[in-house]
């Protein structure tokens, strides 16, 4: 909220708030430009306790060192914190949707916004600025992929494991392809930031698959090899799949088989046809 709108809530004239922020006895606000900044709940319920507090005649000494002292009711904290997550991560979603759609320099903070369903205001409560949104989006996209699937955490052959990491990714992951190819175009016209973000991004897609081929040398399943270039090869292939899957509308079960034993040298199953 504006100030403004704090101080029409909390019943404080706005030169009484910015003279509590001279003090310490508020948090700074969240700053989006050098004459722009908005306050939270935390700074509407630490202003009511200081009303409350000078009602019962402390000074302004004793108000400061209550206010540092007391510890914040945790109902109140965890469903706040529960609020500005889900708001958070409404943001993403939406913005990932957009960029997807219209590409990152098309995208505008307010179809963001209006996407999730929020002010622009609120928006800047969240993030600064355009930019550090799609880092997030990025982030949030390619980190850790594949950790929440049983099917692939609890697998102890390295090579099946790899085979199950593209079955879930053709299947469930698509979308990533989108993401990787925006954040590709983007790291290329702007700044080392968006291409440091690139990087990251092919990190956190080949590492998982490295991680497995070094496994698998040790299990004996394949014979010794530079385990970040296979990586990148079988990352580059799977994004091509995608498209061959797209081109061609081949069952992506059967595609997989298919491609598995070209790459293993294995004999392609009779049941495998296209």
């Amino acid at each position: 909220m504006r100030i403004s709108e704090l101080s029409l809530y909390s019943e404080t004239p706005a030169t009484t708030i910015k003279h509590y922020l001279r003090m310490g006895l508020l948090p700074a606000p969240i700053r989006t430009s050098k004459t722009m900044s908005y306050y939270t709940e935390g700074h509407l319920q630490q202003l009511l306790a200081i009303r409350q507090s000078k009602k019962e005649g402390l000074p302004i000494a004793a108000i400061r060192s209550a206010l540092r002292d007391r510890a914040p009711d945790a109902s109140w904290r965890a469903k706040s914190d529960a609020i500005s997550t889900a708001k958070r991560e409404g943001i993403v979603q939406a913005a990932v949707g957009l960029f997807r759609e219209k590409g990152y320099d098309a995208t505008k903070i307010s179809d963001i916004a209006q996407g999730a369903g929020i002010s622009k205001a609120t928006f800047y409560q969240y993030f600064e600025n355009k930019e550090a949104l799609f880092f997030e989006c990025v982030a949030s996209i390619f980190y850790d992929i594949g950790s929440d699937i049983a099917e692939i955490r609890e697998e102890t052959d390295a090579l099946e494991k790899i085979r199950l990491r593209a079955r879930h990714f053709l299947h469930s992951y698509r979308h990533m392809i989108d993401m990787l190819n925006i954040t590709r175009g983007v790291s290329i016209a702007q700044s080392p930031q968006f291409r440091g973000k690139l990087d990251e991004a092919m990190e956190d897609l080949v590492g998982p698959i490295r991680n497995d081929l070094e496994t698998a040398r040790e299990q004996g399943r394949v014979r010794p090899l530079d385990s970040a270039l296979v990586a990148h090869l079988l990352m580059g292939a799977a994004e091509y799949l995608v498209y061959y899957q797209e081109d061609f509308k081949v069952d992506i079960d059967t595609l997989l088989t298919v491609a598995s034993a070209l790459l293993l040298n294995e004999k392609v199953p009779k049941s495998a046809t296209m």
